[in-house]
């Protein structure tokens, strides 16, 4: 299953979703092989994907009709970056470390 991932970011919060190439109106599943292309997010079955486009490469044409299908969420999730306070004792001697590293070039 190939997919995707869209992700935002927006001020301090990451979000990213992953979603499937464009599936098809039916599955291969069998007693045997009940999730051939596995679950969405919710755990329902993935249907199978849509054929691969086919391209000529003596033509340099598509040659297969297109297929559109409908993608499914397969997971999602966000991340926020915490606020930092720059008078906290640990942040203070980070800072002060940095500043030590940290050469400037004289002006003179």
């Amino acid at each position: 299953m190939f997919s995707f991932a869209d992700i935002v970011v927006n001020g301090n919060q990451l979000t990213l979703r992953q979603i499937t190439e464009p599936l098809s109106n039916s599955s291969s599943a069998t007693a045997a092989n009940p999730y051939p292309f596995g679950t969405d997010i919710n755990g329902n079955r993935l249907n199978d994907p849509i054929p691969d486009t086919v391209f000529g490469p003596i033509t340099q044409t598509v040659i297969s009709a297109p297929a559109p299908g409908p993608s499914a969420l397969l997971d999602a999730f966000s991340l926020t970056k915490p606020e930092l306070d720059w008078s906290s004792p640990l942040l203070t001697k980070f800072q002060s470390a940095i500043g030590s590293i940290i050469c400037w070039p004289s002006q003179g």
